[in-house]
């Protein structure tokens, strides 16, 4: 009567089946890459070397925000970008920042790229003589100004 009982009475038998069941029941419960879920809700991080480009292209051009005589003194090449306007007060505006890290809405910059009414008066839209960027583009901008606007 008792025959079926005798091999759970070994401890290696019956640690070996409840690490089985174990096995089994944990794995039974998720089905699929556990990292493509963890992953999938996260927004991509924008670092300033993601974003250069929209700058170098539409920015740190001949005659605008470039080199020694640039602009209002803000260099937008490569390297030179983040000195140039994080922290920096606007030269138009000056009770704000060019870029406010973590506050796109308060960044001049922003508001000089999306035509907001709060720029100074008889001042223009930026990129000057360009087409406007798309809100895509000044998105990812905002994004990085948003995420702190390191020097990354």
């Amino acid at each position: 009567m008792y025959s079926f009982i005798k091999p759970f009475n070994n401890p290696f038998i019956s640690t070996g089946l409840l690490l089985i069941l174990a096995f089994l029941g944990f794995n039974c419960e998720h089905v699929g890459p556990l990292e493509t879920e963890i992953f999938e809700d996260e927004e991509e991080i924008i670092t300033l070397s993601s974003i250069q480009s929209i700058f170098t292209q539409n920015c740190a051009l001949s005659g605008c925000h470039v080199g020694a005589n640039a602009l209002m003194g803000l260099d937008l090449s490569e390297g030179q970008t983040h000195a140039s306007i994080v922290g920096k007060q606007s030269m138009e505006v000056p009770a704000l920042q060019l870029v406010s890290a973590f506050n796109p809405d308060e960044s001049y910059l922003v508001m000089k790229l999306e035509g907001s009414p709060r720029i100074a008066t008889g001042t223009l839209l930026m990129p000057i003589g360009r087409s406007p960027l798309d809100q895509e583009v000044i998105d990812r901008i905002r994004a990085w100004i948003a995420d702190g606007a390191l020097d990354n």
